[in-house]
């Protein structure tokens, strides 16, 4: 699988575990007859998922949020992760962001800028490095 392709595969991490819907002929929305219950991700694909997150410090608290579901999921944040943090509001929630991570052992490096460019040149940089079989989940912290 092309390494541009694999970006978005994991961002539907739950679609597997909803119930299916189906809107017939596209007509007025429908109420959603579906429950969504967070399951392990079967071990031959969280073997295969590898993690990118950009996050700015200020967000510590989301992070812990994102940190807990994905791990639920399987992510192997120790082996298979990378994050960086824009230090966007100082050396208090910095090191708040930086315990959240050192806590789910994940690798990260610490930016005090923050450009588009700059994400996506590290998240490029990181999915460079990954094996060709290697899928990418590369969430901001709000999609979870």
């Amino acid at each position: 699988m092309a390494r541009a392709a694999r970006i978005g595969l994991l961002l539907l991490l739950c679609a597997h575990v909803v119930e299916p819907y189906a809107i017939p002929n596209l007509t007025a929305p429908h109420p959603i007859n579906a429950s969504c219950v967070l399951r392990k991700l079967p071990q031959p694909w969280a073997a295969r998922i590898h993690f990118f997150s950009y996050v700015a410090s200020d967000l510590y608290h989301m992070l812990a949020h994102a940190l807990r579901y994905y791990r639920r999921l399987g992510v192997d944040f120790e082996r298979r992760a990378k994050f960086v943090v824009h230090n966007a509001s100082g050396p208090s929630a910095l090191a708040k962001a930086t315990t959240y991570l050192d806590r789910y052992g994940a690798s990260y490096d610490v930016s005090n800028a923050w450009s588009s460019a700059m994400k996506r040149q590290a998240a490029n940089a990181y999915l460079a490095s990954l094996p060709a079989d290697a899928w990418l989940a590369y969430p901001d912290l709000d999609e979870f």
